[in-house]
């Protein structure tokens, strides 16, 4: 019986011994392994706490991508479709427009496609650097290819890769993203580019022959003209407001229409408009019109008066030449007179009035005149392509 019991004891001793020796030789191992040794299941742990962080953020991405685009299309309107433009800005009420023309260098910015696409990426770029450098994702780091269907799809092609480590799990992904606008993006613009250009046709051609008012100002009544409102009534459901500023210069005189474009599409933001705004800037280049004389009207004491019509609004002088008529001897006929009046033929010079009490001193009464009258604006620009008048006096 004690044999027994001895040898009981005997085995659970060598057990004991054996899980010791292991026990010893584990952690001899552990004490021993790098500090940078992890197992698997740590290792499984990090890349999948990685690849949840990158999901994350291509998520985070691509919404940031969807604000950002609606963000840069509001921006990019109401600053005239220019990130940067070499053409110059024009202050009014404290307001910046974005010129389109100036007479300063003779330098037409009107958009085009490639400058839609070039400037719409620049305020893009801007707002998702917004999003993205709290969060620091890398900015400046995306190429926008920008086409139409019967939207505007913009893909933002990433040009380096977001690399993120976690223990021994590197993990890099792609951030390149493709967002929608619901618009036509260069077409509504280089619709609106070319409806300017139409208005800057418009108004110069009614400043180049005159308002046809007499008595009203020629600037503003060519910048409210109906003809330069449709043009712009054909893109879209708008509201248009045109200011015509008109400037002195060192070297004569300058005209600039500020344009303010409330374009109500509800493609977009349903209660937010889309503001363009921009200017044009020439220079005054136009002659009066032609001045038409109405009659010989006579007055008080048989005084007669030569009374003309004022069809230019800017017209502060007036030429009045006189050639007495001569016929042919053989017809009787009258010679034709001259397109240009002759200098020997200058009568005198009118400031500010329609109306010259004919001097008999110098023309003869009861004879007949080729009168012309050459109307000149307050810079020195004159009226050409005189048509004479036949008058007796």
């Amino acid at each position: 019986m004690k044999n027994k019991k001895a040898a009981v004891l005997n085995y659970f001793m060598m057990i004991s011994v054996v899980m010791a020796l292991g026990i010893f030789y584990v952690l001899s191992i552990y004490k021993n392994m790098p500090a940078n040794t992890e197992f698997v299941g740590q290792t499984l742990l990090d890349s999948h706490n990685e690849i949840q962080h990158a999901l994350n953020s291509i998520y985070f991405i691509q919404e940031a991508g969807n604000f950002a685009s609606y963000n840069a299309i509001y921006l990019f309107s109401r600053n005239g479709t220019y990130f940067n433009n070499k053409c110059g800005t024009y202050i009014e009420d404290s307001k910046e427009y974005i010129l389109w023309e100036t007479s300063t260098n003779g330098m037409e910015c009107y958009p085009t496609e490639e400058s839609i696409k070039t400037n719409f990426a620049k305020y893009l770029n801007q707002e998702l650097n917004k999003y993205f450098e709290p969060m620091l994702i890398p900015t400046d780091n995306y190429y926008f290819n920008i086409k139409e269907v019967t939207t505007t799809i913009i893909d933002a092609v990433a040009m380096k890769k977001i690399t993120s480590t976690s223990g021994l799990v590197e993990y890099s992904f792609d951030p390149s993203f493709q967002t929608e606008l619901p618009i036509k993006l260069i077409t509504k613009f280089k619709q609106y580019s070319d409806s300017a250009q139409e208005i800057k046709d418009d108004i110069k051609e009614c400043l180049r022959t005159g308002s046809k008012i007499i008595g009203d100002n020629d600037l503003e009544t060519c910048s409210n003209l109906n003809s330069i409102k449709i043009v712009v009534r054909s893109i879209s459901s708008y509201d248009i407001k045109i200011d015509a500023k008109e400037e002195s210069t060192s070297s004569g005189k300058n005209y600039t229409f500020l344009v303010d474009i409330k374009d109500d599409t509800k493609d977009l933001r349903p209660k937010e408009e889309l503001m363009l705004s921009f200017g044009i800037n020439f220079e005054d280049v136009f002659p009066p019109t032609i001045t038409e004389i109405d009659n010989v009207l006579t007055r008080h004491f048989l005084s007669k008066y030569l009374t003309w019509s004022n069809y230019a609004s800017d017209a502060k002088k007036y030429e009045i030449y006189a050639r007495e008529v001569t016929k042919l001897l053989r017809t009787g006929e009258d010679i034709p007179p001259p397109t240009t009046p002759k200098t020997g033929d200058k009568i005198i010079t009118i400031e500010d009035k329609t109306e010259w009490k004919i001097d008999y001193s110098v023309l003869k009464n009861g004879k007949d005149y080729y009168f012309y009258i050459i109307a000149e604006d307050d810079i020195g620009n004159k009226a050409t392509d005189i048509k004479p008048t036949r008058i007796t006096i």
